[in-house]
């Protein structure tokens, strides 16, 4: 049986492809890809339409919007530098610094532990590298 928490995260994927569909997206499912050395490209991926890959236009006007669905693979989900959470191997000093690092105030004299603590209960939001790095290009990216 499912968890709760994967449920809801399903019924949020669903809901948002649903939104992205009704919008007129150009969607394009991405899954595991690899190229083997020497070999050449005979196809390419088609949007739902079967219209192919996207080109640059000289059209003036709106730009399309687009989104990339992908999967949870670990490169995937590879955070920011400025969002990763300290780890529990670090040493107190360490942590010290991550807290100072994020304007996080606290008392010299606690623990190693609380200072950890304090850490996880004031961890910034998560910001995925492949979400920073589509947004560049005002690419969207589904989970």
């Amino acid at each position: 049986m499912d968890s709760t928490d994967f449920i809801a995260q399903r019924a949020s994927y669903f809901r948002k492809l649903d939104e992205i569909r009704l919008s007129g997206t150009l969607i394009f499912y991405h899954d595991e890809t690899w190229i083997n050395s020497g070999e050449e490209k005979r196809a390419v991926w088609v949007d739902e339409h079967g219209q192919g890959r996207i080109r640059t236009t000289q059209e003036k006007g709106n730009a399309r919007s687009i989104t990339i669905i992908i999967d949870n693979a670990s490169w995937h989900r590879e955070v920011t530098d400025d969002t990763k959470p300290p780890q529990r191997s670090w040493r107190k000093q360490m942590i010290a610094n991550w807290l100072d690092d994020h304007n996080i105030l606290y008392v010299d004299d606690i623990s190693r532990a609380e200072l950890l603590q304090l850490a996880y209960e004031n961890l910034p939001k998560k910001k995925y590298k492949v979400d920073e790095e589509a947004k560049m290009y005002r690419i969207n990216i589904l989970r």
